[in-house]
Formats: structure tokens, C-alpha cells, sequence
């Protein structure tokens, strides 16, 4: 919406996002054509016949945002969605449902890792308490401290995660870079959870007063996404066990509003995921821990001061090697590098799956594009 001028360039900064030009505008739809959007609840789109290839094979597209698995389960068994999401912990639930169609161990080029912010936005932030080291907050540093990182990198509980969350559905990961991608191995050190590690690392931190003043702070997840909510979870049962003084508090928000709190620079420890644009580690490195990369770029000046000194080098040098194994052990490097230095929690690669009604035909599994986002050829 800006018009250019250098003058009005503060106005347009950082604009809430119902007021963005863009916010309701459709931006296109190729074979489809958009008949009706409802913000968080759905979007119905129709055949477009006058498509420069050729009409799609069906008429309508219907996409409902649900966040309880139950409504979906009951919306699939009932033959009124062909495609459902299903997390991992409710798979049994439809593997032997009448009519549906289940497929596992799809390779997933996608990771789950909780990035910590260096340099937190504590102005009008909840999550950080008093913005303080008084046991009531947590100050804008608090994860710059590799003492505090590595502490939570400890206490988290990896081995229960993929158990019971991923049904042993995932593989653990040792930094960005996901299997079988140069840079990774299958035989790469892995962190392991560690409670008398942590609370060390938590003594040490900020020169031994994290452990005498306390602290509080709350981790956010996006409702609906129990792998996000339970992994948060895992962090605030045994990092609050290691000492009454620390105060984990856990609180879903809406997937929009999550993600703003990440883009502003306000959350603590964020877990998210990246799925691969391009099967290279270039991909993976790029957004994790290059100091202008989708995620390094949220986590402030601390992590980005550190990266364009440890990382970004490194970075282009993988980029603009030729030969293959010269880039591998660039990117070995930069793996070792995240794991060691604790950048971030690294969790999982996980395998998908796909729950379809036995009426949809010519699906296939795409490891860039696993689960739901697996092509459809024919429906019905």
C-alpha cells in the first residue's frame, strides 16, 4: 500500500494486519475461482472452465480450518471431508475406520525445532514478566547466555517427545539440516535429555544469579497444534522441577497471532518447523542460522551480530562451492556448529502420513510436500 515516497514510509511501517491493503484481497487462484472466503473458518472455490490449460477434474474445493481433531475425525468417518489432518497420537483412531485410506512413513523434507530469541521485544510483552532478572521476568539477553540455552537444551525430554507425541513416527535431528541431505548423517551427535547437565548450565548462567533469583516467562503454540503444545509442556515440567524459583507458564494463542508474536521479535522460545523449498542444505541453513534468514532475522541483534561473525561466512562459501564434497563438509561444519553452540533446541525430522477417504484416486506422496500438501490427480 505504500506509494513510495520516503516521507510516508512510517506509516505504512508494520501496519496491524486487518488494516494491510492486502489483508482480504484474493491473490489468485489458477484453475480455481474463489466463491467465498470466511477469515479462520473457510474457503470454498469453484471450477475455473476458461483455465489456459485445461478445466480441473472436479468442481468445488472446500477448506475448513477445525482446529479439534474429533470434529475432523467425525467430518471423515461420516464421508463429509475426503482429507483430514490427523496428529500423530490419534493415527490409531482412523487406521481401521470403514471407507478410509491411511499411508505412513511418508519422508518428510520438514524438522520441528524450538528457536530461541537472543535479543527479546520486551515492550508491551507478557511473555517476559518484568522484563527483569528478579525472579518476576526474564531480561531481553536472557537467551543470549549459552549457560540458559543450554540449559533448557537439556531438560527437554527428546526420547518421551518422539514416543509419545510422534508415535515414533520422526528421527532426531543435530541441527537445521534433515536427512539425507549433505551435512547430515544418521550417525550425528543428537542432544539427550540431561537434568544434572541442566542444572548446571543453569547455575553458571548470568555468572550464577539465574539460579538464585528465578525466573518466569511464558512459551507460546498455536492452538490446534499439540505436537507445539505438548513440547512446551515437556519444557515446563522439568525445567520447573529443577528449581521452585523457575516459572514456566504455557498459553495457546491463534496460528495469525503466533505468528506475529514470532515476525515482532516478542517470543522466547518459538517452536516451529520449515519445510523444504528445494531439497539442498542450503535451504535449511539459510532460514535457521544465517543472521538475515527467515528465522535468524527474528531473534535480534545478539544472534545476528554472533551469525554475520560465525555463520553467514560459512554460508556463502557452501552456496558458492561446486564441488560436492567440499560443500559437504561446509555444511557438516555449520550442523556441528548449531548443535554445539546450542543456537536453538533442535527436535525432530518427522515422517508423514496421509487419511484419505478410499474414494479419492491418484494420490501420491511428495517428500517436499508431505501429508495433506501431497497431490491429489483425481477425486471421486
Amino acid at each position: 500500500g505504500w506509494d513510495g515516497s520516503p516521507e510516508t514510509i512510517a506509516e505504512y511501517y508494520d501496519p496491524a494486519k486487518e488494516d494491510d491493503p492486502l489483508y482480504d484481497k484474493m491473490m489468485g487462484t489458477g484453475p480455481f475461482v474463489l466463491t467465498e472466503w470466511e477469515n479462520r473458518d473457510h474457503v470454498y472455490l469453484k471450477r475455473n472452465d476458461n483455465y489456459w490449460r485445461e478445466p480441473a477434474n472436479f468442481k468445488t474445493v472446500v477448506i475448513k480450518n477445525i482446529d479439534e481433531f474429533s470434529t475432523r475425525k467425525l467430518l471423515l468417518q461420516r464421508g463429509d471431508a475426503d482429507i483430514i489432518y490427523v496428529p500423530n497420537q490419534f493415527l490409531s483412531q482412523v487406521q481401521e475406520m470403514d471407507g478410509v485410506k491411511v499411508t505412513t512413513g511418508i519422508p518428510a523434507q520438514q524438522n520441528m525445532v524450538g528457536i530461541m530469541n537472543w535479543e527479546i521485544e520486551t515492550k508491551g510483552n507478557d511473555s517476559v514478566g518484568s522484563g527483569k532478572l528478579d525472579g518476576e521476568g526474564i531480561p531481553a539477553d536472557f537467551f543470549a547466555d549459552k549457560h540458559v540455552r543450554k540449559g533448557f537444551i537439556n531438560a527437554f525430554n527428546y526420547e518421551a517427545f518422539i514416543k509419545d507425541v510422534r508415535m515414533g513416527n520422526s528421527m532426531q535431528i543435530g541441527g537445521p539440516i534433515v536427512r539425507p541431505l549433505m551435512g547430515s548423517s544418521p550417525d550425528q551427535e543428537v542432544y539427550s535429555q540431561d537434568l544434572a547437565a541442566a542444572e548446571e548450565h543453569f547455575k553458571q548462567a548470568f555468572d550464577g544469579e539465574l539460579w538464585e533469583k528465578g525466573f518466569k516467562l511464558t512459551l507460546l503454540y498455536n492452538t490446534g497444534n499439540t505436537a507445539r503444545q505438548t513440547a512446551c509442556d515437556i519444557l515446563k515440567t522439568y525445567v520447573e522441577n529443577l528449581n521452585p524459583k523457575f516459572q514456566v507458564d504455557v498459553r495457546g494463542v491463534q496460528w495469525s497471532s503466533f505468528l506475529d508474536t514470532l515476525r515482532q521479535g516478542k517470543f522466547t522460545i518459538g517452536f516451529i518447523g520449515w519445510l523444504g523449498d528445494f531439497p539442498d542444505p542450503h535451504n535449511w541453513v539459510t532460514p535457521f542460522l544465517a543472521s538475515d534468514g527467515t528465522y535468524g532475522g527474528w531473534k535480534g541483534g545478539n544472534y545476528q551480530e554472533w551469525a554475520r561473525e560465525n555463520v553467514d561466512p560459512l554460508i556463502k562459501e557452501g552456496i558458492n562451492t561446486v564441488n560436492p564434497d567440499e560443500r559437504a563438509e561446509i555444511y557438516k561444519e555449520l550442523q556441528s556448529m548449531a548443535l554445539e553452540e546450542g543456537t536453538d533446541l533442535w527436535i525432530d525430522q518427522p515422517t508423514s502420513h496421509n487419511v484419505r477417504r478410499t474414494w479419492v484416486k491418484g494420490w501420491y506422496p511428495n517428500a517436499m510436500r508431505p501429508g495433506l500438501d501431497a497431490y491429489i490427480l483425481d477425486k471421486r
